[in-house]
């Protein structure tokens, strides 16, 4: 099974309604690098990490697969 981390933090964001900038700046990084790890299909384990930690969800919760509609 593959995980693309980048579809998972967008719908991440969609969900508590956080754009990028908001995020960067709750992670001390820039609109930009939140952008790229939007487009990024895997990230370090302690990327993964901040970004839930800044989401506040579980990495489980975080990498979870999308309920079928």
């Amino acid at each position: 099974m593959f995980i693309h981390v980048g579809d998972r933090l967008r719908e991440a964001q969609k969900k508590q309604c956080i754009n990028c900038r908001e995020l960067g700046e709750r992670m001390g990084k820039s609109q930009q690098q939140i952008s790229r790890w939007r487009k990024s299909s895997d990230l370090k384990v302690h990327t993964v990490q901040s970004l839930c930690k800044a989401l506040d969800v579980s990495i489980a919760e975080f990498l979870a697969e999308k309920s079928p509609r």
